[in-house]
């Protein structure tokens, strides 16, 4: 399935049902349906909550991110600094 331009593919996983859906749609209106929910978008269509972050990997001046499943995300390199403040507030 191809993603449509502008947008992004979400795996949203339902505790209250048997499966899984995917939903295609803008980033940005992700983002609104989400509301309240916390999280950050730290490069193009990457927005993660901060307790999914495990850890960080720093490599001059690229960081990036481990989430679950052993996925490493790059950090875009003008939202280091955001980001690093963002994983070090409470």
């Amino acid at each position: 399935m191809r993603q449509p331009r502008g947008g992004v593919r979400l795996r949203h996983d339902d505790p209250r049902t048997d499966g899984s859906h995917l939903v295609l749609i803008r980033m940005a209106d992700a983002v609104a349906e989400a509301h309240p929910v916390t999280g950050m978008s730290f490069h193009r269509s990457w927005r993660v909550a901060k307790d999914k972050v495990l850890s960080t990997k720093a490599n001059g001046r690229n960081l990036a991110l481990q989430l679950q499943g052993d996925i490493w995300v790059t950090v875009a390199r003008s939202r280091v600094a955001e980001v690093r403040r963002w994983l070090s507030s409470t």
